[in-house]
């Protein structure tokens, strides 16, 4: 190897790489934030494209598959209610069918019908045996979010939940919020605390625990409340993207770099211009010997 290339270059490429390693998921978790704001934008854009008279008439279908879950007259016909997979959502796509926001995290990520991997992947799942999310009494909805993926940031942090926050639930341009009350940790197959109540509007997220070994679920419980002011209306930009845990190691890292970089450009700068002034001592002193001879 080179022994230029090996003693200037080899290290500034070694810090190079180190930084790659280390931003690789902060930043590519940066960008799924930003792209479910995107995601995000576009259902509100929909929603407020809609009329009022398609708005009402999705609403009804879902209260109405709501009462049907629950055990109570829908209020219509079984035949007249919409399978699951095409409730909410304006086009009659699986598309997304609302967001949840939980502004004590910086988070926002857009509902997403069931739990499969599209969905997932996506942002959040709906489980498809609880009330959909558009409250009212004998509801309980389940929001479900992957935790500890590397190259995105959904449910991690609900293990910070505490009794008192708020979390939202956007649906057909209606923001309905809900005040956590518990959080649990459960097996798989313990879902007793899903049920609904009677006369009760409840809401639970769930995601897996602990992290990397998924043998139970970690369930946040929360309950109906009013929507405190202006809740919701911030939305995800680059800075409140960048306030999860996993980025900070990264603008550390570079912050590292650029340092060291600049610090060699200098002591390069210095080098030559050290260099440049013995090479002109040199010179003169040859001039000054053949005067001489």
């Amino acid at each position: 190897m080179n022994e230029t290339f090996r003693k200037k270059w080899l290290p500034i490429f070694g810090l190079f790489f180190g930084l790659f390693i280390i931003g690789y998921y902060p930043v590519t978790e940066l960008i799924d934030s930003l792209r479910r704001q995107q995601v995000i934008d576009n259902l509100e854009q929909t929603v407020y494209e809609t009329d009022d008279s398609k708005r009402e008439e999705i609403l009804a279908q879902a209260r109405a598959w709501n009462r049907l879950i629950a055990g109570k007259d829908p209020g219509k016909p079984a035949d007249d209610i919409l399978p699951y997979e095409r409730q909410i959502t304006a086009d009659g796509a699986d598309t997304s069918i609302g967001y949840v926001v939980i502004p004590s995290l910086s988070l926002s990520m857009p509902i997403y019908h069931g739990t499969g991997n599209a969905a997932l992947s996506a942002g959040c799942g709906h489980l498809d045996y609880t009330s959909l999310p558009v409250g009212g009494n004998n509801t309980h909805t389940a929001i479900t979010a992957h935790s500890g993926m590397a190259n995105m940031r959904a449910f991690d942090d609900i293990r910070d939940l505490e009794p008192g926050d708020v979390i939202g639930i956007s649906v057909l341009g209606t923001m309905r919020c809900y005040r956590v009350t518990e959080s649990e940790t459960v097996l798989p197959t313990e879902v007793e605390s899903l049920d609904i109540q009677p006369g009760r509007d409840l809401c639970t997220l769930i995601t897996c625990t602990p992290y990397g070994i998924n043998t139970h679920r970690l369930l946040v419980h929360a309950t109906r409340c009013p929507v405190p002011p202006g809740f919701g209306q911030e939305r995800i930009t680059i800075r409140k993207a960048a306030t999860n845990r996993r980025i900070w190691p990264f603008l550390v890292a570079l912050t590292f770099v650029i340092t060291v970089l600049i610090i060699a450009w200098l002591r390069f700068r210095q080098s030559r211009k050290e260099s440049e002034r013995d090479k002109e001592g040199a010179g003169h002193s040859g001039e000054n010997g053949s005067y001489m001879s």
